[in-house]
């Protein structure tokens, strides 16, 4: 954006003196993210001092600061000043102003406001020309009606098509921004003032340089990773009632449900947590899990086909091949994760039915079906089979008495993939199957690949991945991610599929091949870590304590489901493992 000409401009109203700071936005602004932070710390700590060194010089350069407490939704102040520390310190002297318990502050940051564009009588039934999550808004005249890139985002005062919505502006009992409000849907025209900025957060313990509103993690450590695997994990441990019921979808803007439910990633939920559970020994998480479980086998249901008894996860008077697929790895994972065999008789009765829906070549000709042996849905989808011959090669390598048949359907699943259904396609046309992987991983971990068929594949999937993968991007926070407009699933399915990969040549000693592999993980990875809600966009929220830990679709869309949340915690998870090997 270009900086609008000044000349002749007027600003009604307001004391914060928009034509200098304006004028000198152009200006190159330096700081050190460390001395900013320690500035703003000892501000906080002794407010007093502000109001003596706000009022020492000259107005020009803007400011924001945002503080939350951790429970509440973020308190934001400018703050006027010849230089940003000036600025700073009149900011911090106007939280004080709005009665804000400095003390109990726990995160905060500093926007360092910088190209800036002043719009007059805009035509807001037209899209702003701004990007939501990177400009913030200011409204001229009214005084408390600048937001941030976040808030604009956060509060939905720009539509997903880019039109401005004065309601959402709020503060209402606010004489001027209750005026400015009822002029804008009169006129349907605004003067506003769009900007970039700098910012740093504050998180208790160290200070980030933000995009988007996150850290950027293009390089990170291992403490990240735990950190955001455990955040992930309580986010669904919060949200298992006591029946065992996940919160399906939560809206963190609105805060509140959106309804809505689905067995097959409540099982998939299941698996991520208690693999959170083998690599800590988190029993809270356990806990949880554990309900989870106690719900989805209240939809489980038996009877006999063939002469075998047979058990599937039912929903809706369906059963699903990637339902039982997921069920039996959900059990399987507890009873690998806490030696406790409980679940063996039902996964081997859930296994005795994806096999029964399984024909000679490896195809599994049944994916929808009315329960028990009603009709059969046209409905395909291509990665049930790969939920599948994972849940078999896992079964096979805990059932010990009958092992050798739960590997052989995995393997001819596993083959009729690599060998028919996707045997002619060129790498681009292959989907990236994170579940095949998963399940040829295990195959290989079985003994199963004498051939190398398996590996052969999942270096080929793991190449088709890494050539899809945003290497370098305009804008920072798409590497490592997918498609236009990335969003968190595709890019931590992906990821967990990378894993696989790279468990899979780490074994077979490919020491070059497994080095190219983890590359891509460790981009993928800082994308993941992007998409999480972590503390500097949970302040932004309702109600930050719940929906801290949840992963978002995408940059612009907060909804938290659990899939999201499931995927990017495996993946993780599995990233972790392999940077400590």
């Amino acid at each position: 954006m270009m900086i609008t000409p000044l000349v002749g401009v007027g600003f009604a109203g307001g004391s914060i003196p928009w034509g200098k700071i304006l004028s000198s936005s152009t200006e190159p602004v330096f700081f050190n993210e460390k001395e900013l932070v320690e500035k703003t710390l000892s501000l906080l700590r002794n407010g007093g001092a502000a109001s003596k060194q706000a009022k020492e010089k000259g107005s020009e350069k803007l400011v924001l600061l945002s503080v939350s407490n951790g429970k509440s939704i973020n308190v934001t102040s400018y703050g006027v000043g010849s230089d940003i520390y000036v600025a700073l310190a009149d900011a911090v002297n106007r939280l004080r102003e709005k009665k804000v318990n400095l003390s109990d502050v726990r995160w905060f940051k500093v926007y360092v406001l910088r190209d800036m564009e002043f719009r007059r009588m805009a035509n807001i039934q037209k899209p702003l020309p701004i990007e939501r999550g990177l400009w913030g808004l200011a409204f001229p005249g009214c005084d408390n009606c600048i937001f941030t890139p976040e808030d604009v985002l956060a509060k939905k005062i720009v539509k997903d098509n880019g039109i401005l919505q004065p309601p959402s502006i709020g503060l209402w009992g606010d004489l001027s921004a209750e005026k400015m409000i009822r002029s804008m849907l009169e006129t349907k025209r605004a003067d506003y003032v769009a900007f970039r900025t700098e910012s740093v957060f504050w998180d208790g313990s160290r200070a980030q340089r933000l995009y988007r509103g996150s850290p950027i993690y293009d390089s990170y450590e291992d403490q990240d990773i735990a950190e955001s695997t455990r955040l992930a994990a309580y986010y669904l441990l919060r949200n298992v009632d006591s029946k065992g019921k996940f919160t399906y979808v939560y809206d963190p803007i609105k805060d509140r449900s959106k309804g809505g439910y689905n067995m097959l990633r409540h099982a998939g939920t299941i698996f991520s947590m208690l693999q959170y559970y083998e690599k800590t020994g988190d029993k809270k998480v356990l806990k949880g899990a554990k309900r989870a479980i106690e719900y989805m086998l209240s939809k489980v249901k038996t009877f006999r086909k063939n002469g075998e008894e047979m058990a599937c996860l039912v929903e809706g008077d369906y059963v699903k091949l990637g339902g039982n697929g997921l069920a039996v790895l959900s059990l399987a994972k507890y009873m690998e994760a806490t030696g406790d065999n409980r679940y063996m008789p039902l996964v081997k009765r859930m296994g005795e039915w994806i096999l029964s829906v399984q024909d000679e070549s490896g195809r599994f000709y049944i994916h929808k079906q009315v329960f028990p042996e009603g009709e059969v849905s046209d409905f395909r989808s291509v990665y049930y089979p790969g939920e599948a011959i994972f849940a078999l090669a896992m079964l096979g390598r805990l059932d010990d008495e009958n092992s050798d048949k739960w590997l052989k359907g995995a393997a001819r699943g596993a083959r009729y993939i690599i060998e028919i259904r996707d045997g002619k396609k060129q790498d681009m046309e292959l989907p990236h199957d994170h579940w095949l992987l998963y399940g040829m991983d295990e195959l290989s971990r079985s003994g199963y690949d004498k051939e190398g068929v398996f590996l052969k594949h999942a270096l080929r999937l793991a190449k088709v991945i890494s050539d899809a993968q945003h290497k370098d991007s305009y804008y920072p926070d798409w590497i490592g991610g997918f498609g236009k407009n990335p969003r968190s699933t595709p890019a931590a399915t992906r990821m967990e599929g990378i894993g696989a990969a790279y468990r899979m040549a780490k074994r077979a000693g490919l020491e070059e091949e497994g080095k190219d592999i983890l590359k891509t993980f460790r981009l993928g990875g800082g994308f993941l870590l992007r998409m999480q809600i972590g503390p500097s966009w949970a302040m932004h929220l309702k109600n930050p304590s719940r929906s801290i830990g949840g992963v978002r679709r995408s940059f612009a869309n907060f909804d938290i489901r659990i899939d999201y949340v499931q995927h990017n915690l495996s993946a993780l998870l599995a990233l972790q493992q392999a940077l400590g090997e």
